[in-house]
Formats: C-alpha cells, sequence, structure tokens
C-alpha cells in the first residue's frame, strides 16, 4: 500500500484495492509506502524536487543506522538526487535548513521513536506542517500514525490480547498505518 497526502487530498496507489481515506489537513505532502520503497521511490523524488532535492535521511529505526542511511542515499543517488544528509541517531539531530525532504528508513519504529530526540521529532512535524514533504517505508511508515502498532504480530498474525500500540508522530490524525498486511 502506498498514499500520499497533500493540500488535503489523498493520493492512493493505482492497483490499491482499498478505497481513498478521507482528507487529512496539511499543508505538506506525507508519502509512505508499506515496504519495498527503492521501488516507488521516483514519485518521492519527483515530490521532494528531483535533482534539486537535498533529503534528509533519518536512519533511526535500522539496527544498522549507517549502512541504512547510505543505501538509501545510493538509491536517492540514481534516481538523481545531488543531496542527501544522513542524520545519525547519535550526536547532533538537527533538521539541515534547506533540505526539501525528509526519508526514515525502515526497520523497528519503536527504536526510531525511542531514538529520535524529541527537538528532531517535532522538526519533522513542523517541516511536514509548514509544506515539506516527509516520506518513510515500513517502519518509517508506521510511526507517522498518532498511535502505532509496536509490537504483537511476529508470527504474521495479529489477536487481540497481543497486539502493542505506542506513541507515533501524529503526522497522520485518525490513522494506523499496519506496513505488511
Amino acid at each position: 500500500l502506498l498514499f500520499a497526502t497533500h493540500c488535503s487530498r489523498i493520493v492512493r496507489a493505482e492497483d490499491s484495492p482499498m478505497p481513498t481515506p478521507a482528507p487529512v489537513e496539511c499543508k505538506g505532502t506525507l508519502y509512505i509506502v508499506g515496504g519495498a520503497a527503492d521501488t516507488s521511490l521516483k514519485r518521492f523524488v519527483e515530490l521532494a524536487g528531483g535533482a534539486k532535492a537535498k533529503i534528509a535521511i533519518l536512519p533511526h529505526s535500522s539496527s544498522v543506522p549507517v549502512e541504512a542511511a547510505d543505501e538509501v542515499a545510493n538509491i536517492f543517488a540514481s534516481l538523481g538526487v545531488k543531496e542527501t544528509v544522513a542524520i545519525q541517531p547519535t550526536g547532533k539531530q538537527d533538521l539541515p535548513n534547506d533540505i526539501t525532504a525528509v526519508w526514515m528508513t525502515g526497520g523497528d519504529q519503536n527504536r526510531l521513536m525511542r531514538l529520535a530526540d524529541k527537538a528532531l521529532l517535532d522538526a519533522v512535524r513542523d517541516f511536514l506542517n509548514n509544506g515539506g514533504v516527509v516520506g518513510g517505508t515500513s517502519a518509517g511508515a508506521a510511526v507517522v500514525a498518532p498511535r502505532m502498532i509496536a509490537g504483537g504480530v511476529e508470527d504474521g498474525f495479529p489477536r487481540g490480547s497481543s497486539l502493542r500500540m505506542g506513541d507515533g508522530l501524529g503526522l497522520l490524525p485518525g490513522y494506523v498505518v499496519d506496513t505488511h498486511v
């Protein structure tokens, strides 16, 4: 499942069997991918500004964040992006002022919420609310909801007593994102 929200309209993948959800008020564009993002990043790059894009990569959800950021940066480069900046979970975690988009990698959404400091998460929210493009895949998509699935589906079958929820970024009010249905 892939969809993007932009200025109160929602665009979904043409082959999605799901109905188009209700509009979400926002100034920016939210681009979320359930998984295997490398096949759908061309449109994200277009939204981010194409060859003029400067994309901040947040690899916090990955257990190997340096490698995850490098992999995504290479994919963006192959799509014509000349500049990316990885914001690692260690050290200073500010969004550069001149970015055109933010991308959150896959991995463990609990890890992302634990390792990203509050100021960085607030900056991502502000960036989207001020017209920026924010995207993510897998865990990077799951965190966009106010409440996210935080565990309990390890065997692929959610059970009422095993599903665990946690706080997400709140970028997509009224929704919960299950990235690997």
